[in-house]
């Protein structure tokens, strides 16, 4: 994916940006879309505006498995006019001037302002109006019941919050906001330089108050029974966030771990609505997998909960969901290491299989999530042990780009060449991700460069169909068989002739069907224009210029490399 910034009002912003990517990632994959079409029910063509909901679409449209290897880039920031680059200079004592504005609020007041910002700066994303009204009134109005009572007027409240909060906070297109990130910063008292000013918020009571308000609000019954929009005003925010929340509490006190504890009851109308809203931002490319209330304890990294399950419930710890994962194998996949280290002295066993993941091991491997890896090592899980998507542990850190883990799997006696799962073995992993560098650590470590598997049959292949000249290259300076046979494509010249750069000449070179002679006479031609050094100047100068350029001559490139190693003529 690619977009060009210029410095300009149409071309020079995030939103812009992320609408261009999106439109290429659609257009290429349009069931893509899904991921979309909460966010555009919720603010239609406003959507176009929102940098967090385009963020979160991005995101989860790269997550999904059919772009797990997508590039992004983003051209020519450096070319935008110097004061759009540079934020306006704060006043050089900016605690006082912060503290001088917040100062100004009536003493009556103070409690409420201070209640505003704790909300504010507690978000994991800035709240409109109406989604503050509901957490306001939640926050201060004692003994609701219901999110009817609860609610203040959104009405209005905007310009209230304006006048209790002076310049300190800002609303624009119905969102509220600090006027800066360094005011977020002055308000948690985290921050040493800040926390001597009494406006300073401890970040642990904002965290108790924001899940505070969003678990007291998922509990209420009228939530479930009235789909009125005021009434759930806040239940998107509250699904999607109050987790995390909760986890960065920290030594959370039992009043509130009783109130969470409520929430986790898998078997009520509330969980069933959160839930989907909560597991559609978790995760969005991974179907409902009826976890029970250890598994998504153990997801969220919800040290509490998962002590009072494991307590009271025996056997618990090797249970498995709908997916066939267990609790160990979600903290695993979360990175939740606590969680991790917590089952482990519950006697979870590191070498359960799974479905997807095959195992814990494979899991952590798969994320990312390197301390984990080595507990679990530390711990005896097999290295080499079968099963899941990805076959081992091994592959699942080529395919994710994880180099350290592969470095550290091997230094454990991982089997560089074990074949099966879907992209046959490592090295075919590693090619199909475009990581050059675990590619060459693997043949350094003795990688079969011709073993079979994968979709395309050789590693050779899928560097060629994928336009990935140095892995090409690399796998040519290693013995790897250009002639080799099989697969859709027949062998590697095939796959690269078979590539967007074919279609891209069809209506300009008359041909009406790609054959094998068709094929071979357009390498011939683009063999002579790569000896003309001149045209091979002009050509690096235009990749520069168009990301659909750079692929094609990529494409370009790999066919001639892999023209010159040929040793018999195609057939």
């Amino acid at each position: 994916m690619y977009f060009f910034f210029k410095d300009n009002d149409e071309q020079n912003n995030l939103t812009t940006a992320l609408c261009a990517v999106l439109h290429q990632l659609f257009s290429m994959q349009s069931q893509l879309l899904r991921y979309a079409l909460p966010f555009w029910e919720r603010n239609q063509e406003k959507i176009q505006f929102e940098v967090d909901d385009m963020w979160r679409i991005f995101m989860a449209t790269t997550s999904d498995p059919a772009f797990w290897n997508t590039i992004c880039v983003f051209d020519a920031l450096d070319d935008l006019r110097p004061d759009r680059e540079t934020i306006p200079p704060l006043p050089k004592n900016v605690p006082e001037a912060y503290e001088r504005i917040l100062n100004r609020v009536p003493s009556d007041q103070k409690a409420k302002v201070e209640t505003i910002l704790q909300i504010i700066v507690g978000a994991r994303r800035p709240l409109t109006v109406q989604e503050m009204a509901m957490a306001l009134g939640l926050a201060t109005t004692l003994g609701a019941e219901t999110a009817k009572e609860a609610g203040l007027n959104p009405s209005g409240l905007d310009k209230k919050i304006r006048q209790l909060c002076g310049l300190f906070v800002f609303i624009k297109e119905s969102k509220i906001y600090v006027i800066h990130q360094t005011a977020r910063e002055f308000l948690i008292s985290k921050h040493d330089r800040y926390a001597s000013f009494k406006w300073c918020l401890e970040q642990r009571k904002t965290e108790i108050q924001m899940t505070e308000i969003c678990v007291k609000y998922l509990l209420m019954n009228d939530v479930v029974s009235d789909d009125r929009k005021y009434i759930r005003s806040l239940l998107d925010y509250s699904a999607e966030n109050w987790a995390d929340n909760f986890r960065d509490v920290l030594s959370p006190e039992d009043g509130l771990v009783d109130w969470v504890w409520r929430l986790y009851d898998v078997t009520t109308c509330q969980f069933h609505l959160w839930f989907p809203n909560f597991w559609k931002t978790a995760m969005p490319y991974h179907g409902d997998p009826k976890m029970e209330a250890l598994h998504l304890a153990a997801f969220n990294g919800h040290q509490d909960i998962v002590r009072r399950i494991a307590l009271n419930e025996r056997g618990a710890i090797d249970k498995t969901d709908r997916s066939g994962t267990n609790a160990f194998q979600w903290a695993c996949v979360q990175g939740c290491s606590r969680v991790v280290e917590q089952l482990l002295e519950m006697g979870a066993n590191a070498n359960a299989q799974g479905k997807e993941y095959g195992n814990a091991l494979q899991a952590a491997a798969a994320r990312g999530h390197l301390d984990i890896v080595q507990r679990l090592i530390e711990n005896g899980a097999n290295i080499n042990a079968e099963g899941g998507d990805y076959h081992n542990a091994f592959q699942a850190a080529a395919a994710g780009g994880h180099l350290e883990i592969v470095q550290q799997l091997i230094e454990n006696g991982a089997d560089v060449n074990a074949q099966g799962g879907k992209f046959g073995n490592a090295l075919y992993a590693a090619v199909s991700g475009e990581d050059l560098e675990i590619v060459q650590r693997l043949l350094k470590n003795g990688a079969d460069v011709n073993a079979q598997g994968g979709e395309l049959d050789t590693v050779l292949q899928a560097a060629a169909r994928g336009g990935h000249l140095e892995t090409v290259k690399r796998l040519l300076e290693n013995g790897a068989n250009i002639n080799a046979e099989g697969g859709d494509y027949h062998n590697a010249l095939q796959a690269a002739a078979a590539g967007d750069i074919l279609r891209s000449f069809k209506d300009s070179s008359k041909m009406e069907h790609i054959s094998m002679l068709s094929t071979l006479l357009l390498l011939e031609e683009i063999l002579r224009l790569f000896n003309n050094s001149s045209k091979m100047e002009q050509m690096s100068m235009l990749r520069v210029k168009s990301s659909a350029m750079h692929s094609k001559l990529l494409l370009l490139e790999v066919i001639v490399v892999l023209y010159r190693y040929c040793r018999t003529p195609i057939s």
